[in-house]
């Protein structure tokens, strides 16, 4: 039993170092591409989170408690491939253009915005805050599975069908009906006189024009996904959670801002988002017959 037990310490620490080496390995190629004006792909935050599940999961059920996130960034990834299919269908560009003029009254926001905030003393700052609200996308999701999953482990199975419901609602849409966002737009020709372009964003402009996604402007899951967040945070936990408002409101206003969406996507991302949330509502009241006795001792507990 001694032997084992000498063993098993052993195997830990063996394991704690190679993790340790492994996710450190992970932070140099992050800088890295930081210091090159690049941030990390979406690839190597899967690639960060399959490392980390890897290593805590003990069991096979333990891992697969946690793969959902990871397919759904990889499908997420790969429906950037769609843009080079050949026979992939109209990419809508002037429809979202006359749309967002009849929304605003003939002028685009991004291009209210950026041309209002340019050039002034504080416009690093708007920059700075402006991006970081918008690469909070997939992290802000995780972040909030993983609460549930430490402190409301019976509401994480919830909250991730209605965020696999949403995202996969996205996805079908970019295929439908692939939509081009303000920047591709203005690259192209297509708002002369109203130019959106890149120069807010930290990343370089060759980086995201190159990595970016030209079919994936409507809905904008960018801001589906803090919606639906806040919705979640609301059901459980009320007006403690108003403060969470604050994220879907600033990723929604960077995105226009940095010119990778209209208001229009931000809208229709707000509307999946509405639907995937009441989807899941009614899975938990009705599918899983829960009473509302339940529902609100589930409530009080938290």
């Amino acid at each position: 039993m001694a032997d084992n037990s000498v063993e098993a310490n052993r195997t830990f620490q063996y394991q704690r170092i190679i993790f340790t080496l492994q996710i450190g390995m992970i932070v140099v190629m992050s800088l890295f591409f930081l210091s090159k004006g690049h941030l990390p792909g979406i690839d190597l935050l899967g690639l960060t989170l399959l490392t980390v599940f890897l290593w805590w999961a003990r069991d096979r059920t333990s891992l697969l408690n946690f793969a959902p996130f990871l397919m759904l960034m990889l499908t997420y990834e790969s429906i950037r491939i769609l843009a080079l299919v050949p026979g992939m269908g109209v990419l809508h560009v002037t429809d979202l253009i006359g749309w967002e003029e009849t929304l605003s009254g003939g002028t685009i926001p991004s291009y209210i915005l950026q041309h209002a905030l340019s050039a002034q003393p504080y416009t690093w700052i708007v920059d700075l805050v402006a991006n970081g609200f918008y690469m909070t996308h997939f992290v802000s999701a995780i972040a909030l599975g993983l609460l549930l999953w430490v402190k409301r482990r019976d509401h994480y199975w919830p909250f991730l069908l209605g965020l696999t419901v949403l995202s996969y609602a996205a996805f079908l849409t970019y295929v439908i009906f692939p939509a081009a966002p303000p920047w591709w737009a203005s690259m192209y020709g297509y708002l002369k006189g109203q130019a959106v372009d890149l120069s807010h964003s930290l990343l370089s402009p060759g980086y995201i024009i190159a990595t970016g996604n030209p079919v994936a402007s409507m809905p904008s899951l960018h801001t589906a996904y803090p919606f639906y967040i806040f919705f979640y945070c609301f059901y459980l936990w009320g007006k403690k959670s108003i403060p969470v408002l604050i994220l879907p409101v600033g990723v929604a206003i960077s995105s226009i801002y940095l010119g990778h969406h209209y208001v229009i996507d931000i809208l229709a991302g707000l509307c999946y988002a509405i639907v995937a949330f009441l989807c899941t509502i009614w899975w938990i009241r009705y599918k899983l017959k829960l009473s509302p006795q339940e529902q609100t001792e589930a409530l009080a507990t938290v």
